[in-house]
């Protein structure tokens, strides 16, 4: 099988099968027949002088961006020298090209020629023709004529030789001057940019350097050394893949070259290229047989890979083989792989045999001490993992953070909670060890020993531990106000809120540079005062720009941005923010005019354009604090469900409405930044108010796209009979199920949904068979058996029954099974109760009621008292026991 990194490699160059240009392999292929150039060395870049100017200032123009943002230079001299054999492939007759044919046979009635001048010129044709095609056939290569070839003027050798001494006599000002003269003359001439190369490295500018050096390297392909040093420029500079470009070069011609080829693989491994490192370091292994050093690398390699199997079996291979060249790096790395696959006990063994056989009776390490107390502890042993762990409890633990966490981690694994808390106490002391790293294993921890307001001093101690320059303390203190709100201690998250906006503002604490996470941090923060404050308008204040903001940023990214329109409502609360901060805008209105209310007509109709398309300025809105990903990321897609239920909370229905509706277009038209999951939640939420408000077609509209994408979806169907329910069954919804139940014939709610509507119509047996079919499916679902039970009793009593005894029995029996299967004994007994009510068998239902009456619900779960005491009523009156029914009316019906 494939491994999940196989496929990690993405974009980028094959950089195994580029050539010098870039481009995969070394052929171009025109009428069926593939050439090549014989001598790399004499293939010119540039056509003209204004080429070569205009690629070394795109090569200048990526040195504003970082590293890793910026395009590479060998990309773009890559890309010139594409463009360079294309224009020599252009300007060759096509004739030359094309294979010559085969002279005709012939005429046997002509007069035979000499044999000899028949072979020769056999072989002249066959030279001409080539051998034949195939798959593995020898390339045709081309030749260059040496007389297109433009020598160099004597002139400009003088010249280069000038610079060159002024370059030695450190004057790089004007060898640089003469450097780029010659440039311009000829653009072609190799020595010039390195020259230039070696120039502004002297300068200690080495990514201007490594501009003329790629230039020059690809006039000179064969030039190792250069290729080299490019890979040690590159490197130094951040350039990763490109030092891999440079080094492939290097390895392709000189297959000997070990370091090199070492070098390439640690590479491939910095940049995530996992699969070719582990390639190039199998491949160094055939060649330096036994180099544990080599052997290392690749089981680190396979254990980033997921692939532990095989780590596990390049290090145990290599134990077999070269045994008495294993080191104890060898011997920790094997233990902690079955450590982490669980084999304690090969684990104990290996540790023992390494202190027997290479260290003969030394003390052993305290990482391999350590890992032997691991697999005692899990072994069952420990009064062993005592002996091992506590020379760990005497070191200093600044010194052995991961080895405190490791222990601790076990431990709690164990559900050796006190054990675990003398390694995570040790560390929580030590401000560099604090961290998400740290706390989210002591927190767990301090839940199961102490609940939730342990865990809550716990954050607190971590807060007062470490410095605000930590960069853990920002999310240290997010943390400690999360959980204050989660034990309902308002003043102290009140307090640390405050703290943490003072240092903002004072640029004590500085937010994450990337607009993700400085995204998430606020949104938290605005979270965290909202279930302070308990205001929704002050918090619909500050969010409802930003909403508007987040919407006008997709609008932007969508595939038809024209079709998505802003609600008004929006776009006059984002006025309204910016009015209230008092902010210059381009609403047309000149704050600083003699006369306040003077407006530019001209300026005022802009602003209002752009207020209806969705077009103002965002500059005022609090920094990073945008809903990007509120359609892709989970925190800020929750966040923008509290920005909902507080409209709806405050009974801004009609703000609450459009938001949702310009939302769900804005996804719809958006392809890339959008989570379909995300979008259907956001119908059903729209759908929900929409019912709320009785308008029911528009709510049905968007469940039946819905339930359409998600037929097997609970939430979807019972939001779905919901709706129905307030506006009553239609034909539409009943061609719209039957639909569904021949598109979907596996889908359990749908054949309950199915047997719904047939039920509503009357047609009690083809509801039965619906019932049925699903009951096939789940038999165990209470639901399930409830509907069978009723439907039974339903068809016993209509004129078509032909066994209404045979029936209620059956009925009776799926509902003593409901009754079994369902957990909330005051629901099974009213709806036990009810059924024998409707069959008339009252001294039955009077029982089942009379148990309701006496049950209660589980939490979170409606009270139905009231109902069960008032089908008792019914009963009571309809068989003259008024005086019980006044009693019980009494008793559970009073208002």
């Amino acid at each position: 099988m494939m491994d999940e990194d196989d496929n990690a490699y993405s974009g980028g160059l094959d950089y195994d099968s580029c050539d010098s240009d870039g481009t995969r392999g070394d052929y171009s292929t025109m009428g069926g027949w593939s050439t090549v150039f014989e001598d790399e060395d004499q293939v010119e870049l540039f056509d003209e002088e204004d080429d070569a100017v205009a690629c070394l200032e795109e090569l200048r123009a990526q040195h504003v961006h970082e590293p890793e943002d910026a395009v590479q230079q060998f990309e773009i001299v890559g890309r010139q020298r594409r463009v360079a054999k294309r224009r020599i492939y252009e300007d060759t007759d096509e004739e030359e090209l094309l294979p010559r044919k085969l002279p005709l046979p012939r005429d046997p009635m002509e007069q035979e020629e000499d044999p000899d001048e028949l072979r020769e010129k056999f072989e002249e044709s066959y030279q001409k023709i080539g051998p034949r095609r195939g798959r593995n056939r020898r390339r045709r290569r081309r030749k260059v004529d040496s007389s297109s070839r433009k020598e160099v003027p004597e002139e400009i050798s003088k010249e280069m030789a000038e610079a060159t001494l002024l370059f030695a006599c450190n004057k790089f000002t004007e060898a640089k001057n003469m450097c780029m003269s010659i440039i311009r003359q000829c653009p072609n001439y190799g020595d010039a940019y390195h020259t230039m190369g070696m120039i502004i490295n002297a300068e200690g500018n080495p990514r201007r350097a490594i501009d003329f050096y790629m230039v020059a390297a690809h006039f000179t392909p064969k030039d190792v050394t250069l290729w080299k040093q490019l890979a040690g420029l590159s490197t130094e500079v951040g350039y990763m893949r490109q030092a891999i470009y440079c080094l492939t070069h290097v390895v392709r011609r000189d297959r000997n070259d070990i370091d090199c080829q070492w070098d390439r693989a640690l590479l491939y491994a910095e940049v995530g290229e996992l699969r070719r490192a582990a390639e190039a370091f199998e491949a160094i292994s055939e060649v330096r047989v036994g180099d544990k050093e080599c052997i290392k690398m690749l089981s680190k390699l396979y254990h980033r890979m997921g692939r532990v199997g095989r780590a596990i079996k390049v290090l145990e291979s290599f134990l077999m083989q070269f045994q008495p060249e294993a080191d104890l790096t060898i011997i920790n790395l094997l233990t902690a792989l079955y450590v982490q696959q669980g084999n304690y006990t090969d684990a104990a063994t290996l540790i023992d045999q390494a202190e027997h056989i290479i260290l003969r009776g030394d003390p052993l390490p305290i990482d391999l001490q350590v890992q032997a107390g691991i697999c005692a502890a899990h072994v069952g042993n420990l009064l062993e993992a005592d002996r091992h762990l506590n020379r760990l409890l005497e070191e200093n633990p600044k010194h052995h953070m991961d080895l405190y966490l490791d222990v601790g981690n076990h431990f709690l694994q164990l559900g050796f909670l006190d054990r675990a808390m003398e390694f995570y106490e040790a560390l929580l002391k030590i401000p560099d060890a604090n961290g998400a790293q740290l706390w989210q294993p002591l927190a767990e921890c301090r839940m199961k020993m102490g609940g939730k307001l342990a865990v809550a001093r716990m954050y607190k101690e971590a807060v007062e531990i470490i410095e605000r320059d930590h960069p853990e303390y920002l999310e240290g203190c997010l943390l400690l106000m999360e959980n204050l709100v989660e034990v309902e201690d308002l003043t102290g998250a009140q307090q640390v809120l405050e703290l943490v906006k003072s240092l903002l503002k004072s640029e004590e604490v500085i937010l994450p540079a990337e607009n993700r996470e400085a995204s998430a941090i606020l949104f938290r923060m605005e979270q965290v005062e909202f279930a302070v404050e308990k205001e929704e308008t002050s918090f619909l204040d500050r969010m409802l720009p930003v909403v508007a903001q987040s919407i006008r940023h997709l609008k932007k990214s969508a595939d038809n941005p024209e079709e998505v329109k802003l609600p008004e409502e929006f776009l006059a609360a984002l006025s309204r923010k910016r009015q209230k901060r008092n902010v210059p805008d381009d609403s047309g209105m000149e704050s600083d005019a003699i006369f306040k209310g003077h407006r530019n007509i001209r300026q005022q109709m802009r602003y209002q354009r752009q207020m209806s398309e969705g077009e103002t300025d965002n500059e005022t809105l609090d920094n990073e604090l945008l809903l990007k990903g509120m359609l892709s990321q989970d925190d800020q897609f929750q966040m923008l469900g509290k920005v909902i239920d507080a409209l709806v909370e405050s009974d801004r229905i009609s703000e609450a409405i459009p938001l949702i509706q310009s939302i769900i277009k804005v996804a719809g038209a958006t392809s890339r930044a959008c989570n379909k999951k995300y979008r259907d939640l956001l119908r059903l939420r729209l759908v929900g108010i929409l019912g709320a408000e009785n308008r029911i077609k528009e709510a049905l509209e968007h469940l039946k796209i819905v339930c359409s994408r998600y037929p097997h979806s609970i939430q979807a169907w019972n939001e779905f009979c919901r709706v129905t329910n307030r506006g009553g069954p239609t034909k539409w919804q009943t061609r719209f199920v039957e639909s569904l139940r021949k598109r979907y014939p596996t889908s359990v709610p749908v054949k309950l949904m199915m047997g719904h509507v047939l039920t509503h119509s009357g047609q009690f047996l083809d509801a039965l068979g619906e019932y049925l079919a699903a009951y096939r499916d789940v038999p165990n679902d209470p639901l399930t058996l409830l509907l069978l039970g009723v439907t039974y009793i339903n068809c016993s009593i209509t004129s078509r029954a032909s066994d209404g005894h045979n029936m209620i029995l059956k009925g009776c029996s799926f509902l003593d099974e409901y009754k079994r299967k369902r957990s909330n004994p005051q629901e099974s007994h009213y709806n036990f109760g009810r059924a024998y009510h409707q069959l008339g068998l009252f001294h039955i239902a009077v029982k089942a009621y009379e148990q309701c009456l006496k049950a209660e619900a589980p939490p979170g779960v409606p009270c139905i008292k009231r109902e069960a005491a008032h089908n008792l009523v019914l009963i009571y009156k309809a068989t003259g026991a008024k005086e019980l029914a006044r009693r019980v009316m009494q008793e559970n019906l009073t208002i």
